[in-house]
């Protein structure tokens, strides 16, 4: 994934950084590193609220400041912000169909466009979309979208002062030849919106309209909400656009669709309602406690029952095994059934398979699971708050691991011991490695930390792969798989990301912005 960033908060020069599968976000405190993911929630926010997905206070402060490195006039659009997102092509087209043109025009399933669409969508490996606002008024509103495939762009728009813009095609890309070499029509002729549309050039094809939100794209954009609009199946050109402005934004709410842990988790000794459970009527600090209970639920009561059992066997190999975290605890939990008197009595004489029947019709609210911990050594239950802290802040951070979900978290070493701090890193290398889904790509996984071990053990598994050293091929890891990256302020109060490489050998290439943890050697050498 790379993601680029102008105007963005502390970002205020143009910079992009390559987010690889287990990516390290280090800097000192207030530095910029939650900017990050602050730009993965203006992306994951866009389908649905347009412009207002960003928010006028991340508008950086510092806009149209001039930098001694350049001339006060080398910019025109300083006050422009910009974010851009790349990622691998993974567009659900049927899903973005279904949720926008299908319920807006009801068109047949033999629907032309439809088909033209769907092989050449399937050849492009990478999209990347750009967005740009301006803030009159510190009111943020887009005035520019433009996408690429395979780094070429297939469609650009942008706003005139009338609030109307002029969208692109680029009808010489290998997509949109892919596409329309399937017609038997002229896809570019005049059809219901050639009082909008107009073929520029035998390289592009332009149409006027606004961008009001990308979910009412559908409906909106071209300014026509009349139901025959599509009444031809040769309407070929209204339909990319269409699906290039309402269709990739879609596809980026998913692909930066991101589980957020953050610094500071609450798990403890409450029980949860299946109802609740059921309904996704928890509190939001209490995700990953739910999600644990879900487990244990479905492997009770679910029809996927081993599936679920997997998940939670993962969560205790993460948390107790000597491999890892060793703690010394495994998770358990209770389910309880809430019956009257009478229910039981009548029930306390029947079959098996009579009260499993009984049970699994039971309302929801008279089913509940509460988490216990069992102490290895002792064999014994003990409550998640007889024990110290750093067990009950580390289950959420290796649920979301197990989980095989794209997940940012912030300070997973929490409250950790030192070599728990280093253990954690084999947690997310593992959970790279293991696929709980076959048919699910492994997640990305964003950490924001200051651990050193953390990132110490990365280095040692790089290395240890590369001489063929390691024992466990659930811990291999190659540079490629890591992306370190060093988020910093320089004097003028600007954030600068650097990406530090990393060698084969397990060494890094680029040199640690004041040295690689430099605060111990000023602590063991201070004379």
């Amino acid at each position: 994934m790379k993601i680029g960033a102008k105007n963005f908060q502390g970002i205020t020069r143009y910079q992009e950084i390559e987010i690889e599968k287990l990516c390290l976000l280090y800097g000192k405190n207030s530095s910029g590193k939650s900017s990050i993911l602050d730009a993965i929630r203006v992306g994951k926010d866009l389908y649905k609220k347009g412009s207002s997905a960003l928010p006028g206070k991340w508008v950086s402060s510092m806009l149209g400041t001039p930098r001694e490195d350049e001339d006060e006039d080398e910019d025109e659009d300083e006050d422009e912000t910009i974010l851009l997102f790349e990622e691998k092509n993974s567009i659900s087209f049927n899903d973005w169909y279904r949720d926008t043109l299908r319920t807006c025009f009801y068109p047949q399933e033999d629907f032309l466009p439809l088909k033209l669409l769907e092989g050449p969508l399937y050849q492009v490996k990478k999209i990347a979309i750009q967005i740009t606002w301006t803030s009159p008024n510190s009111c943020p509103s887009i005035t520019g979208y433009k996408v690429l495939f395979d780094g070429s762009p297939v469609l650009t728009w942008n706003r005139g002062n009338n609030r109307i813009g002029k969208g692109t095609i680029h009808k010489n890309h290998d997509f949109i030849t892919n596409v329309t070499i399937f017609s038997e029509d002229d896809p570019w002729a005049a059809s219901s919106i050639s009082s909008s549309c107009t073929q520029n050039t035998s390289e592009d094809f332009s149409c006027n309209f606004n961008i009001y939100s990308f979910d009412e794209s559908v409906n909106l954009a071209l300014d026509n909400e009349e139901d025959y609009l599509f009444s031809k199946q040769d309407d070929l050109a209204l339909f990319l656009f269409m699906f290039l402005v309402s269709g990739t934004s879609y596809w980026l709410s998913q692909a930066l669709n991101f589980n957020e842990v953050p610094e500071v988790r609450t798990i403890n000794n409450i029980s949860f309602s299946q109802k609740d459970l059921l309904s996704s009527n928890t509190d939001k600090s209490r995700h990953h406690e739910a999600i644990l209970n879900i487990f244990a639920l479905e492997s009770e009561l679910g029809e996927d029952k081993e599936s679920y059992r997997q998940y939670i066997a993962q969560v205790n190999e993460f948390l107790s095994s000597e491999k890892y975290l060793n703690s010394g605890f495994k998770i358990e939990t209770e389910l309880r059934y809430h019956m009257t008197r009478k229910l039981i009595d009548e029930y306390r004489e029947a079959s098996p398979d009579k009260i499993a029947d009984f049970l699994s019709g039971l309302d929801p609210e008279h089913i509940t699971t509460k988490l216990t911990l069992r102490d290895i050594a002792r064999n014994s239950l003990v409550d998640l708050d007889d024990v110290g802290v750093g067990v009950s802040q580390v289950i959420p951070v290796i649920t979301a691991a197990v989980i095989g979900l794209n997940t940012y978290i912030q300070q997973p070493e929490l409250h950790l011991h030192p070599k728990m701090q280093a253990s954690i890193a084999d947690v997310f290398i593992a959970a790279l490695n293991i696929q709980q889904n076959p048919y699910q790509e492994s997640p990305t996984f964003i950490l924001e930390t200051h651990s050193e071990l953390l990132a110490l053990r990365l280095l040692r598994r790089i290395c240890e792969t590369n001489r063929a050293q390691i024992k466990d091929h659930k811990l291999e890891l190659h540079p490629d798989d890591v992306s370190i990256i060093y988020v910093d302020k320089n004097d003028k109060g600007e954030t600068t990301l650097t990406k530090l490489r990393i060698s084969e050998a397990g060494d890094f290439l680029d040199r640690w912005p004041d040295g690689f943890f430099a605060e111990r050697d000023a602590e063991l050498f201070y004379d």
